[in-house]
């Protein structure tokens, strides 16, 4: 089977902006959202705060330690020291994708707990704060299943870059068999999850819709439902980008041509952007989000100044204040 190398693919140097405006933006905004978590949680952050603030910690993991190394991978040759990068850039992108999916279909459930179960919660942080031990913990026992395939191609001193074709066959073999068993044994059950329960959410939305304005009042439904709705455009978008990136994967191991490479490079760009991407789109779709910014970071309070007059502080009224002994 003919080798091509990335080099051969005319948008590189595209794909590196792209990358590179990801990482940024992807970056920046994962620590704004995890900043206003930390600051208006300090009385403890509800289920659904905690959930955001773990996807935005598994981003910024991914954006940090994995993207600049997919950066280096895509850009470097194909010897056998680019092993330990290409081996990190899996297992840390690999995690994170894992910790994100469960994470999504732990929103699921919190969403259905947050509307079907109003006003008693069975879901609360400190049940979250269990789930997300197990997401991690759950992670990276996944990441080292499904990389068995990259471990055997560097134990037989082979460049885990390449194409599985090009090393063995029978460890290529192995190595799909293995990562085959372990996506689907994550991945289906989140779907499963995700779908299930915002499919609950709508039924019950459309068939109780005057008990929960009775229970949570109109303001409170609009709040939980447009959180949902939220959630549920996160969840596509995410989806989209990876889902795309496993259909190339496919493409690139049953044909064998330039334009089918890189066309795969793309989309694992691409796949990478969805850490900067999502939570970008959860900061614009929150108004309340937004609004939290813009109160904390445009229209600051005045600070306490002194009177040139009479050198007493200035309250917010501009009129001095002082007290008498």
């Amino acid at each position: 089977m003919t080798e091509f190398t990335n080099s051969e693919c005319e948008g590189l140097i595209g794909q590196n902006v792209v990358l590179g405006l990801a990482c940024f933006f992807g970056i920046t905004a994962n620590l704004i959202l995890l900043g206003f978590s930390l600051k208006h949680g300090c009385g403890g952050l509800s289920p659904d705060k905690l959930l955001i603030t773990n996807f935005a910690v598994a981003d910024l993991i991914a954006l940090m330690f994995s993207l600049p190394l997919h950066v280096r991978a895509i850009n470097g040759s194909s010897d056998l020291k680019d092993n330990n990068i290409c081996l990190a850039r899996f297992f840390i992108m690999f995690t994170c994708f894992a910790v994100n999916i469960t994470t999504l279909a732990t929103i699921g459930i919190d969403r259905y707990d947050a509307i079907c179960h109003a006003p008693v919660r069975k879901m609360t942080s400190r049940t979250t704060a269990h789930y997300i031990v197990f997401i991690w913990a759950f992670a990276c026992f996944t990441a080292v299943a499904g990389g068995t395939g990259h471990i055997l191609t560097v134990a037989h001193g082979k460049h885990v870059c390449a194409r599985p074709e090009q090393v063995f066959n029978k460890i290529a073999n192995t190595g799909k068999f293995v990562m085959l068993a372990v996506v689907t044994l994550w991945i289906v059950p989140s779907l499963g999850i995700i779908f299930n329960r915002f499919y609950g959410i709508a039924s019950y939305v459309r068939e109780y819709s005057s008990h929960l304005r009775s229970v949570l009042g109109t303001s409170g439904v609009r709040k939980e439902v447009k959180l949902t709705k939220i959630c549920l455009v996160m969840i596509i978008t995410y989806l989209s980008l990876w889902v795309t990136f496993a259909i190339m994967v496919i493409l690139r191991n049953r044909f064998s041509s330039v334009s089918v490479h890189c066309a795969y490079l793309w989309a694992y760009s691409l796949a990478y952007c969805s850490f900067a991407v999502v939570p970008i789109e959860y900061m614009v779709l929150d108004r309340r989000f937004l609004i939290g910014v813009y109160q904390n970071c445009v229209r600051r309070p005045k600070s306490k100044v002194k009177s040139k007059e009479n050198g007493y502080p200035i309250g917010r009224d501009g009129k001095a204040t002082h007290t008498t002994n």
